[in-house]
């Protein structure tokens, strides 16, 4: 668990790691020079159980080198990045632990289960994932394939509900600082050579509020950015080994356009024009006819996503940021 002047959320999510029903792990956590309440939580809780330990770094560090420091404080054959915001159900660890007994031989590098949604205004909301299965393996290779040419059978995990092989994590060079979408990247890099093993039951809460990373993110509009520099890059150096098609390398590589599209809808949602038009702006005026066409092909998908939420939520607490 990464952490910097966490103190508004930490206790919660160290009570839900205390709280698993399955007790053979460790918690480390990673704190990043606070300056607030955070240090003496941390001590509180390590000093009570013996299966929590901190560090504090000594020099602020970006926030993906802080995950990266976390990491690397880890002794265990499989890391759960926890945010210090998010909060792990009851039977989280017990329930990976017994998916990862029946399925978790090599090449397994990666696991993702479903997240439930907690909002400013205490509503938890759980989205759906699209595979009915509660448990599938994917050939990494093979879910790639399918995933860049946009017809991908199951969602990737964000940080929080993902667990890696910390082996896996640290051969493919752990996360990129170069970009705040390091979780989904680093997820592509290592399908190219590990398999994936999606659980479809919600195992974590993840709060949504002004203050998370994905807030900060839309914000700055890193994530059309990011895309735009990371698929093209991907894809360039593995368009022949993933065996894709031409029209899958076209889609793949405009990948940034749909986040863009994506951004642009919530924006609209959220009433704000002039932020929808920046971000049009960052796109070339060649796609703008391919940019009208997503607006209203991911407009609908996103409105009937979210309309259930939207009904109990404020739309600027479903969008935060």
């Amino acid at each position: 668990m990464p952490v910097r002047n966490g103190a508004n959320f930490l206790a919660e999510a160290l009570e839900s790691v205390a709280a698993q029903s399955f007790s053979d792990f460790e918690l480390v956590v990673s704190d990043n020079v606070s300056t607030d309440a955070t240090p003496d939580i941390l001590e509180a809780f390590c000093g009570r159980d013996s299966r929590f330990r901190w560090s504090r770094s000594p020099d602020s560090l970006p926030v993906v080198e802080n995950f990266n420091r976390a990491g690397s404080l880890a002794r265990g054959e499989w890391i759960v990045f926890l945010s210090h915001d998010d909060m792990l159900r009851p039977t989280c660890l017990e329930q990976l632990a017994s998916a990862l007994e029946e399925h978790g031989e090599p090449p397994l590098g990666l696991v993702g289960f479903a997240e439930e949604h907690v909002f400013a205004n205490g509503y938890v909301h759980v989205p759906a994932w699209s595979e009915a299965t509660r448990l599938r393996r994917f050939a990494g290779p093979a879910f790639l394939r399918r995933k860049l040419s946009g017809r991908s059978p199951a969602p990737l995990p964000g940080m929080s509900n993902a667990a890696v092989r910390r082996s896996v994590w640290e051969a493919c060079g752990r996360f990129d600082p170069r970009f705040l979408h390091c979780d989904t990247f680093l997820w592509h890099r290592i399908l190219l050579h590990h398999d994936y093993l999606a659980i479809s039951e919600p195992l974590v809460a993840v709060r949504i509020h002004e203050q998370q990373d994905s807030a900060s993110v839309r914000r700055q509009f890193r994530s059309i950015d990011e895309f735009r520099t990371f698929f093209p890059e991907f894809v360039r150096d593995n368009a022949d080994r993933l065996e894709l098609s031409a029209q899958d390398r076209h889609f793949a590589e405009r990948l940034y356009l749909s986040v863009a599209a994506t951004e642009m809808v919530i924006q609209i949602l959220r009433r704000d024009v002039r932020r929808a038009w920046q971000i049009l702006r960052r796109v070339p005026w060649t796609q703008y006819p391919w940019m009208a066409a997503l607006v209203v092909r991911n407009g609908l998908r996103e409105a009937a996503r979210t309309r259930h939420v939207r009904r109990h939520v404020p739309t600027r607490m479903v969008y935060p940021g």
